[in-house]
């Protein structure tokens, strides 16, 4: 048994002298009671005390004190108080008998109050705190406060400069889109963000930037407990998130109710300048509706051995109402397009772990994940367009065993496999519109076979990982009206290699390199043209080749007692780069396909500091730097370089213990890529939370002013062979949040299930 700390508090009733201990020593002989004895002895009182424990003999605690009557108090961190009134005579002996409190606390969270960064070996961890500036809002007002990552107006995320990042949740993939997964995740349930910019070889290769994981908070006490929080904003939306949960060392088990409806509205103008121009003002509405069910559970079956079950359903329905006219031809169109989504997801996953040791486990995980999406969309007006309905199902099977183990005390291997499977089908019906009254019905099947190793050599002051990731890589895919086929098979290997040096106790150095790929959607190679605007067709490819990067880091990190500051480098080697480009097709359509070209560089700087002056006061700074290149010869319309720049500039407030604020500015600089110029923007949040205590329970009430300025309107301007498309969007952006959270617990924490850690840590199924 490990040593056990114990006080002794003598309060005199009689003759006001300090008793002190001058030495001691316990046990825990047959592990159910821990005896203590306390020898008195009347001798000189002293002034100087020592005190030890040990676990093998027991313990005597000789105090000198005068004869006279006293209460003796001995109280010891994970067992009972003892009180007891005595009269100390000469040479009196007492023997104290301490039995375990079953409150005993086997691990000790600290909530964090404000968001942190943590860099390890080969990856970037965003601890979110209680941010006062995503209250009330969902996974994209977490993400979109790193400077690094950009979502656009429709939801879509890039991370250092490209939408190729993979985006995981809780290190598995999902059947939705990016856009549509960030929109059902609160803010409020989310615990830390893993930013992976070279993942090493345990995580599943696809995704040239990296991998963004979302995970969200799985913690569960002893006891009962529960949260609730509730949120509404000026734009009509509200929403009612809750967890409860009860725990115990042999179970522990939560769930948790979330209802949310999400608002908000923007005005865009799009308009083509060159060969064939028009223009067009739309207001654009979304109303949604989204319910979540979750439950998990831990079973500890014996000191080795967890179990664990998930299982999630999630109903996320929306409308998008696109009001619009269009002026084409010194003729102006009006049109309105209602489009109604649906989603529901059913989720499944079970995993079971032994852990032979402290660092030696095998686990193995398996799930089952249902997605439905059903996608209809209506014209006022079909004289370009059809109306028209997407059925969509699909369904991910997943498995992985895992195994770690250290052959010497510095060294330790890390093996695995894992399979893979998107199965999905695929419904398009376009309808009251003679010209376009079709039926198209696709299936799709990705099949991922990967074998996996990591060596981590631990020498003191350096730590090496080395790793490889061998995938095999199949599609088969049919659209059964016009028989086109698509049959992919791909296998590569994919090493990753990681180092730390640490310098001193304050100064850190990060190395890591790894090889990934982007393997060509089913979109993009499938030639069947969808038609989503009276002047957009989007076409695939299905001479389209996978794209690789090789990318190559390099991170230093100071800690100090006032500040800390984290600066990396990295540089981005593409092949076979796949671009989206456009060109004007009959009938002034605009078509969009995809194609490779040779390839490209990026280097990127990215800064972050935080800084921490008066003890009521916490700035950070947050910014990120883009240079790229791209090889576009035989595309005379393209540019050459792009760059982009991102600052972030976060002050935090301590007014009060009940009263803090924070407020940030934002600023994106003007942003060029291959076809497109990004114009410059800015934006101020500012937020307020107010601690407080309701029979007994504590309690948040916070309000967040987003956009405090009005200054948020995103412009862009993108080429093609003789044309150019402007596009500005302006949402109200300027909403005020209001949230309530109240947290109801009787326990203590307990200590989490293995499984969860590990899970999130190797990133194998996902």
């Amino acid at each position: 048994m490990s040593r056990i700390i114990c006080s002794l508090f003598f309060f005199f009733f009689a003759n006001a002298v300090k008793a002190q201990i001058i030495s001691g020593k316990i046990t825990d002989k047959d592990k159910q009671a821990v005896v203590a004895f306390a020898n008195i002895a009347l001798k000189d009182n002293v002034d100087k005390i020592k005190f030890a424990t040990s676990s093998d003999s027991l313990g005597n605690y000789k105090l000198k004190v005068p004869a006279g009557a006293y209460t003796l108090s001995i109280s010891s961190l994970g067992f009972t108080s003892f009180s007891k009134k005595i009269t100390i005579h000469a040479d009196s002996t007492i023997n104290v008998y301490l039995t375990p409190d079953n409150k005993t606390l086997d691990e000790i969270v600290v909530v964090a109050e404000k968001t942190t960064i943590e860099q390890q070996i080969d990856k970037k961890v965003i601890n979110v705190g209680k941010d006062l500036l995503s209250a009330g809002g969902d996974a994209t007002s977490i993400l979109e406060q790193l400077a690094e990552i950009k979502i656009d107006p429709d939801g879509n995320v890039a991370l250092r400069g490209s939408q190729n990042v993979t985006v995981l949740l809780n290190g598995k993939r999902s059947g939705l889109s990016v856009a549509e997964l960030l929109k059902q995740i609160p803010a409020s349930q989310i615990f830390k963000i893993e930013v992976i910019t070279t993942p090493s070889a345990k995580y599943q290769a696809n995704g040239l930037t990296g991998i963004i994981n979302i995970i969200t908070n799985k913690k569960v006490k002893a006891g009962y407990n529960a949260s609730i929080e509730t949120n509404a904003n000026t734009l009509k939306g509200y929403g009612i998130n809750s967890n409860t949960s009860y725990g115990n060392k042999i179970i522990g088990c939560k769930i948790g109710l979330n209802a949310n409806e999400p608002f908000f509205d923007a005005r865009a103008e799009l308009d083509r300048q060159g060969k064939q121009p028009y223009n067009q003002n739309t207001n654009f509405e979304f109303d949604g509706s989204i319910r979540e069910i979750n439950a998990a559970i831990d079973w500890y079956k014996s000191s080795k051995e967890v179990v664990s079950y998930t299982i999630g359903f999630v109903n996320n329905t929306h409308n998008l109402i696109r009001d619009s006219k269009i002026f084409s031809d010194n003729t102006l169109s009006p049109q309105t397009n209602n489009s109604n989504h649906k989603h529901t997801t059913f989720d499944n996953s079970i995993t079971y772990r032994y852990n032979f040791s402290e660092k030696s486990f095998l686990q193995l995980d398996g799930r089952i994940s249902n997605n439905k999406n059903y996608l209809s969309s209506d014209f006022l007006n079909n004289q370009n367009m059809a109306d028209n309905i997407t059925d969509n199902t699909v369904t991910i099977y997943d498995f992985a065993i895992d195994h770690s183990r250290p052959l010497t005390q510095k060294i330790s291997i890390e093996s695995g496999y894992s399979f893979n499977q998107v199965d999905s089908k695929n419904t398009l019906t376009l309808f009251n519109n003679p010209a376009f009254n079709s039926t198209l019905f696709s299936t799709n099947r990705e099949d991922i076979h990967a074998l996996f190793t990591t060596t981590q050599v631990d020498m003191g002051k350096w730590e090496i990982q080395v790793g490889l990731r061998g995938e095999q890589f199949k599609r088969n895919a049919l659209v059964k009206q016009t028989n086109n086929m698509v049959n992919l098979s791909y296998n590569n290997l994919f090493p990753s290699l990681h180092l730390i040096f640490k310098q001193s106790k304050n100064i850190q150095w990060n190395i890591g390199f790894d090889r990934r790929t982007s393997r060509p959607s089913l979109e993009q190679v499938l030639t069947t043209e969808y038609q989503s605007h009276p002047f957009l067709i989007d076409s695939g490819n299905t001479n389209l080749q996978p794209e690789f990067s090789n990318n190559f880091e390099l991170t230093n990190q100071i800690n100090h007692e006032k500040f800390d500051i984290s600066s990396t480098i990295s540089y981005r080697k593409n092949e076979n780069t796949i671009i989206n480009y456009t060109f004007l097709g009959s009938n002034k359509q605009t078509i969009s396909t995809y194609k490779n070209i040779d390839g490209g560089n990026a280097v990127v700087l990215d800064l972050t500091i935080n800084a921490k002056p008066f003890k009521w006061m916490t700035n950070t700074l947050n910014t990120n730097y883009l240079y790229t290149t791209f090889n576009t010869d035989a595309l005379g319309y393209a540019n050459t370089t792009g760059s982009s720049f991102a600052l972030q500039f976060t002050n935090q407030f301590v007014i009060s213990k009940k009263l803090s604020a924070t407020v940030r500015y934002s600023y994106n600089a003007a942003e060029t890529s291959i076809f497109s110029l990004d114009k410059a923007y800015t934006q101020m949040q500012l937020g307020v939370r107010y601690k407080f205590q309701i029979v007994r329970s504590n309690a948040l009430l916070g309000l967040r002013l987003s956009d405090v300025f009005n200054t948020l309107n995103t412009k862009n301007t993108s080429y093609g062979d003789g044309f150019s498309i402007g596009f500005s969007r302006k949402p109200t952006s300027r909403v005020l949040y209001l949230t309530f959270q109240i947290n109801l617990s009787n326990g203590k924490t307990i200590k989490k299930a293995e499984r969860k850690s590990r899970e999130l840590k190797s990133g194998i199924i996902g």
